[in-house]
């Protein structure tokens, strides 16, 4: 599937266009309604009753705007093309309005319904984008050295960030390099909220992507579209094209262009939490000095790197399917204690942990811990046991051969970035499916609801403490703040 034609969020008709001879007429709205005549075809170009993509007409010529209706701007021409996609689970009867301006400058509008197909799901590289809701925030994804914007030399092959010569970070971020106070230069507008830490875009689904402050005020809108992608696999640093009207990617300028404005950026990577952007000019026309840079020749190129952290959806099941094993720490432990700390989980409280079975923990594996089980199932301890998390709500567990070891059901509330008290979610999970799901020195009970502590498209951090006393021996509550034991599990996607 792919998102409707781009162009600017208009609402209303722009009168400066090339006047055509029918311009020197007034028309009602209804006998503009009779002028214009639209022909539907499907993606192959042939004929259809429910085509998405429209041929329209005017009759006698009359430039015209057709937009949406959510006020998304088709098309504005006299006759043209445009496509009308409507989002998964949308009505097939989509009303345009038509818009033009008469020759003494009054506007007139009128409407059509269009029976349209509508798709039963999101193109894979929008449910990326958007999410499988539709709707998803992006902002400034620092890199380990705090870097989102700078300058590369242009490889070819495959952008992986190792062809980074320099980078800046959002202001009030940690950027050892300095960060955008010094790099307006750069930029046609001067705008610097878009480059604060916190500052964001929220794309949908609709085909619009709005850009935000750090406290929330619109920046600036416009419409795009992804063509071409591939799945994921790069050509000279593209996996796809993703257009941007209007300027609305958060400071969308080519570095050292005196302020030219990206419009066609390659996607060089995008997974459920990260997005990678850059940009290169190949025929030296908007650099000072004309400088051509062509894949391979290591001229100067530009580079964004933005970061998503609300799609859990999408980092916990790829919006489908999604294996989690194991994933051992810096020192190879996947289970253990720690202090109940309150506050954000980091691992810093942890205590003490041991590896999977076949690991190598030095501070030992599983094989001396199936006191704390009250199963004995070792297969789910071993290096290679994994979890499946399903999106219909449906999680497996496996032994490392791909045995099943039992089912359940999962859920998820009260999702947050941000963790209050270790908790930025709950993990509700059924019929113990998560691998060894027991609280540490508890006799092998079994948690039913984990704190998220820390989620991403490649690490899982959950924990669990006993705020009761119940299910503890000694009946010693262990409530945020109080240093009592809790028990955490670190995963790594397969």
């Amino acid at each position: 599937m792919m998102l409707g034609a781009a162009a600017l969020m208009m609402t209303a008709c722009d009168p400066s266009y090339e006047k055509t001879p029918a311009d020197t007429k007034t028309y009602t709205a209804d006998q503009l309604n009779q002028m214009i005549t639209f022909t539907q075809y499907d993606a192959n170009g042939n004929l259809a009753d429910d085509g998405n993509y429209i041929h329209f007409e005017t009759s006698p010529s009359q430039i015209v705007q057709i937009s949406n209706s959510i006020g998304k701007k088709l098309a504005q021409a006299a006759a043209g093309e445009f496509e009308l996609t409507p989002t998964p689970g949308s009505d097939p009867n989509q009303i345009v309005t038509i818009t033009t301006v008469n020759i003494d400058g009054s506007q007139i509008s009128t409407q059509k319904t269009l029976t349209v197909a509508v798709a039963a799901d999101f193109a894979a590289e929008i449910k990326l984008l958007c999410s499988a809701s539709g709707t998803k925030k992006w902002e400034w994804g620092q890199n380990a050295d705090g870097r989102v914007w700078g300058n590369a030399g242009n490889s070819g092959g495959a952008f992986d960030g190792s062809s980074i010569w320099w980078g800046c970070g959002p202001i009030g971020g940690d950027c050892t390099d300095g960060d955008f106070s010094t790099q307006m230069g750069h930029s046609s507008t001067g705008c610097v909220e878009e480059t604060e830490l916190g500052a964001y875009m929220v794309f949908s689904a609709e085909g619009v992507v709005t850009k935000y402050s750090k406290d929330g005020v619109e920046l600036g809108k416009g419409n795009f579209t992804v063509s071409n992608w591939t799945g994921g696999e790069q050509t000279d640093w593209n996996a796809g094209t993703l257009h941007v009207e209007n300027g609305a990617v958060l400071f969308p300028f080519m570095i050292n262009t005196d302020g030219y404005v990206v419009t066609d950026f390659n996607i060089s990577i995008l997974t459920t939490d990260q997005l990678w952007l850059t940009a290169y000019d190949e025929t030296g026309e908007h650099h000072p000095n004309g400088s051509a840079s062509t894949p391979g020749s290591w001229e100067e190129a530009t580079w964004w790197s933005f970061t998503s952290k609300t799609d859990y959806i999408g980092m916990l099941t790829d919006n489908g399917s999604k294996d989690w094993t194991w994933g051992p720490n810096d020192a190879g432990r996947v289970w253990g204690n720690a202090g109940n700390s309150g506050g954000t989980f980091d691992g810093s409280s942890i205590w003490w942990g041991c590896g999977p079975i076949g690991g190598d923990c030095a501070d030992g594996d599983f094989s001396t811990q199936m006191g704390h089980s009250s199963t004995g199932c070792v297969e789910e301890t071993e290096l290679g046991a994994y979890m499946t998390f399903k999106n219909d709500g449906t999680i497996i567990k496996y032994s490392k051969d791909g045995v099943e070891l039992v089912r359940g059901d999962w859920t998820i509330t009260n999702y947050s970035p941000e963790q209050t008290d270790w908790n930025g979610g709950t993990l509700t999970v059924t019929n113990g499916a998560v691998l060894f799901p027991f609280m540490i020195n508890t006799e092998g009970y079994v948690v039913t609801d984990f704190n998220i502590s820390g989620l991403s498209s490649g690490v899982l951090w959950l924990t669990a403490y006993d705020e009761t006393g119940e299910h503890h021996p000694n009946g010693s509550a262990s409530t945020p703040g109080s240093w009592e034991e809790a028990t955490w599990w670190r995963f790594a996607a397969k």
